[in-house]
């Protein structure tokens, strides 16, 4: 009977110690270090990457360097922080920087403003076009792939315009992402050194507002659904690029109808339809 009660008690106790193993991994993030110092913040929030609770995610950043000769580098969300555009801002912060092996990223840091140091409405010297990582974008996302559809009568007039149509804009040329659950986009052309950005207003339609101009593209397509993007410019809100969309499986086909445009370039060219399309897959949603 004692050798029983022996038995069960050192069972017990096995038990006991694998419980409080199990629940010592499964604790919570744990603060790993704490520090005060001073950061410049830029005149403008810049696409980038940020680890936020174990996880990278797309935002706008802010871009932030400790004195004139460093680097700008991205930060998170800085608590209590009250931020406007157009103004840079020297801030004394605290940075916490907490671990928790559970996550996809174990380490990352939390900010608390302390004190506003200084400000001034200007635009900051030398920002960058983007605060990725040295080769995320190449790596993770790619140009959209571009096409049109031309249904013009005249020969001379529809190579004219398939030649215009080649020499797309930047989003042809771009880096492009969709991101905050696409409410934001960011064109970044990385051999240019030059980036839009800005946010996504995107509404639900019947169908296009020209729909005979679409008739033709879509004989061998059955869209999904159709919807009206804005995209609208950060830094020139009244300048947006208006796009019909629609739907095929797993891509978003922007579609920009430019019938109009050549028809009154070319009265005489029997131009029926022009659409500039431009094609949205997974890699370009964040």
């Amino acid at each position: 009977m004692k050798n029983q009660i022996r038995l069960l008690a050192a069972v017990a106790l096995v038990l006991l110690g694998i419980g409080f193993s199990s629940c010592s991994k499964e604790e919570g993030p744990k603060i790993i270090s704490q520090k005060e110092y001073e950061l410049t913040i830029g005149s403008e929030m810049i696409p980038g990457l940020l680890c936020s609770d174990g996880e990278n995610q797309v935002a706008d950043v802010y871009a932030a360097k400790e004195n004139a000769t460093a680097v700008w580098r991205p930060i998170g969300p800085i608590q209590d922080f009250e931020y406007k555009e157009g103004t840079e801002y020297r801030i004394l912060l605290q940075e916490t920087q907490y671990r928790d092996d559970r996550k996809a990223e174990p380490v990352w840091s939390e900010y608390q403003l302390i004190k506003v140091l200084g400000q001034e409405d200007k635009r900051s010297e030398d920002l960058p076009i983007h605060l990725f990582p040295d080769g995320f974008l190449e790596k993770n996302t790619t140009a959209p792939r571009c096409t049109w559809f031309t249904e013009v009568e005249d020969a001379a007039t529809k190579a004219a315009i398939e030649k215009d149509l080649e020499d797309a804009g930047p989003i042809a040329h771009s880096q492009f992402l969709l991101y905050n659950h696409m409410t934001q986009w960011a064109c970044i052309l990385l051999k240019e050194n030059f980036s839009l950005y800005g946010e996504l207003q995107r509404k639900k339609i019947e169908q296009p507002k020209n729909p005979e101009h679409f008739l033709p593209l879509l004989q061998d397509w059955h869209p999904q659904s159709w919807q009206k993007w804005d995209l609208i410019e950060q830094h020139d809100p009244g300048e947006s690029g208006d796009f019909i969309v629609f739907f095929v499986k797993n891509e978003a086909w922007l579609c920009h109808d430019k019938t109009f445009c050549y028809q009154k370039q070319y009265p005489s060219g029997g131009v029926k339809s022009v659409i500039d399309i431009f094609v949205l897959g997974r890699k370009h949603i964040f």
